[in-house]
């Protein structure tokens, strides 16, 4: 078997996503999204749905970034996060931490449920296991911060794996599915509600003041109201990378139209030396 001479993401390959043109021309909106995975999806959707003027753009194709090789699992159990959150931030911002992943899952779930998208959604749990002492320590310790932040969950001690594991941690309920289907049911639908959609656009600069304005690498000018930013570093300019990593107590008394999103899933064991296939990282520092 001749193997790929560049990574290719079974999602993209085993369904359709619609194609969306370049942008080519300076272009005003209410808002424009940059990013062109779920992130960037669902905040240019939910934007179009209340009747805002929205434009999606992204440097390569829909999915071709992070979420074209996720491991499609949508959950909030993030490896050993939640004994770590309460020690850095307490138990109020460790639940909020979980609430707003739980409730993301609920409205994707709700999503598929109410227009009937067919992206193989299924309801599972989602488990992280250890397979040495130093981590069934760690495992016990996220067990114990589940009950305190009343996360619905479960240790196991005897496992039916085909490999060394000591014990697991299950959190209820959680799902997996195909992206690229749910992906193109958010891409139809903002074009539907209005939006527009750009593909092999790549964002050069951020430009801020009374409106927001971004530059293409091909010089073409996006003006809007304000910048979602849903992806990596979309941007080379310096003022975007500090407005993203500035710590908060510097920017929350700073006025800026460029916001962050960023999301994610993982599938991972437990302790430093494992392998995980994709992680969501909490950014402590940024705003």
């Amino acid at each position: 078997m001749q193997l790929p001479e560049y990574p290719e993401s079974y999602w993209r390959r085993t369904a359709d996503l619609p194609a969306f043109p370049k942008l080519t021309r300076d272009l005003e909106t209410e808002f424009a999204v940059v990013g062109g995975g779920l992130t960037g999806l669902t905040t240019a959707y939910l934007l179009a749905k209340e009747g805002r003027r929205v434009a999606l753009l992204t440097a390569d194709r829909l999915l071709g970034g992070t979420t074209g090789y996720t491991t499609a699992k949508i959950t909030a159990q993030h490896d050993l996060i939640y004994d770590e959150l309460i020690a850095h931030f307490g138990e109020d911002k460790a639940r909020l931490y979980y609430e707003a992943n739980a409730g993301a899952l609920a409205f994707m779930r709700g999503l598929v449920a109410e227009h009937g998208i067919a992206c193989d959604f299924v309801d599972e749990d989602a488990v992280v296991y250890a397979t040495r002492e130093e981590g069934l320590h760690k495992l016990e310790k996220e067990y114990a911060a589940y009950q305190r932040l009343g996360i619905p969950g479960e240790r196991y001690d005897t496992l039916t794996l085909p490999f060394g594991a000591t014990a697991a941690l299950s959190m209820k309920r959680q799902a997996r599915f195909h992206p690229t289907p749910y992906a193109a049911f958010l891409a139809g639908e903002i074009v539907r509600l209005g939006g527009e959609i750009f593909e092999e656009t790549t964002m050069d600069k951020f430009h801020d003041g009374e409106t927001a304005k971004v530059t293409t690498k091909d010089g073409n000018t996006v003006t809007c109201d304000a910048v979602a930013a849903c992806s990596h570093f979309p941007f080379s300019t310096t003022a975007f990378i500090s407005r993203v990593c500035m710590p908060r107590a510097r920017t929350s008394s700073r006025s800026s139209r460029l916001t962050t999103i960023r999301a994610g899933c993982t599938l991972r064991r437990t302790s430093r030396s494992a392998r995980c296939a994709r992680s969501l990282t909490a950014e402590r520092s940024c705003s």
